[in-house]
């Protein structure tokens, strides 16, 4: 199973199923929170495949999702 990565530390976010699911059941299409390693991420819905994870100190990463991950 793919997971979401924090791009500063690495560390675990959460599992692609948990953020599709979370990003769902959301009008923004948009997750904002915090990693632990104090960077704030957001994560955004570009497109139905695509999502891209931002933080407060400037790194993005595009993170492509699976077909099978539905």
């Amino acid at each position: 199973m793919d997971d979401i990565v924090c791009p500063d530390c690495q560390k675990l976010i959460m599992s692609i199923k948990k953020v599709e699911n979370l990003l769902r059941n959301t009008t923004t299409k948009t997750l904002l929170s915090r990693c632990f390693c104090g960077v704030t991420y957001e994560i955004r819905s570009l497109k139905q495949n695509v999502l891209e994870i931002s933080t407060s100190s400037g790194k993005k990463v595009k993170k492509f999702v699976r077909e099978g991950n539905q």
